[in-house]
């Protein structure tokens, strides 16, 4: 399996401060890191049903 697909997802960072900037400023990087996350499932399933399909053959 690729490397990139095998490391785990990224962490979310503590909210310091609750400063309108800060909150916003994770708010965008958390959504970053559940899109990346998201994407990595969905190649790793694809990966899986391609596996299983030419096991199959």
């Amino acid at each position: 399996m690729p490397a990139n697909l095998a490391s785990s997802c990224a962490e979310s960072q503590d909210l310091k401060t609750g400063r309108g900037d800060e909150v916003l400023t994770l708010m965008v990087d958390d959504r970053r890191k559940l899109v990346e996350c998201y994407l990595k499932h969905e190649s790793i399933v694809e990966l899986w049903k391609e596996t299983q399909q030419k096991a199959l053959k």
